[in-house]
């Protein structure tokens, strides 16, 4: 940082790749609530939640070129679990270069659908592309009267 307030940074002639630089912070997606309609006769819809019971099991999230991020999953009176995905794989990390990583992250959720609250973060200076999120539910009729 120089005196007037500006930075200067210096690179060596040999970065064929670029140089990534940025500002850390942190991106927050927040899933809302997961609700299941049926089609009445008379073509509205009604809210099923209260006469199902209706469990999450997995979930997958298709991401493309990744580096890292964190799900957290909370539920009432526990503790957040953090998943994390990271594009690394063992062995092939090269020193200097960054690994952006393309394809589904599964992980298992288990919990009452409509406790359970997903968010996903990332804190890192790079890039989080989101394409879609599957979700897997178990859901049973309580009864029919």
């Amino acid at each position: 940082i120089n005196g007037d307030g500006t930075t200067t940074i210096t690179c060596q002639d040999d970065i064929e790749d670029g140089l990534f630089v940025g500002v850390p912070y942190e991106m927050r997606y927040t899933l809302g609530n997961l609700v299941m309609k049926k089609r009445n006769s008379d073509g509205r819809t009604s809210n099923t939640n209260f006469s199902t019971k209706d469990n999450l099991s997995t979930m997958t999230i298709a991401y493309s070129d990744s580096v890292a991020f964190n799900v957290e999953i909370a539920k009432p009176n526990r503790d957040t679990r953090t998943v994390t995905f990271t594009g690394n794989k063992a062995g092939y990390d090269t020193i200097g270069e960054i690994d952006f990583a393309t394809g589904e992250f599964r992980f298992h959720v288990k919990g009452k659908t409509r406790d359970t609250t997903i968010t996903i973060t990332d804190d890192s200076v790079f890039p989080l592309q989101l394409q879609h999120i599957e979700i897997e539910r178990n859901v049973t009729s309580r009864s029919k009267r």
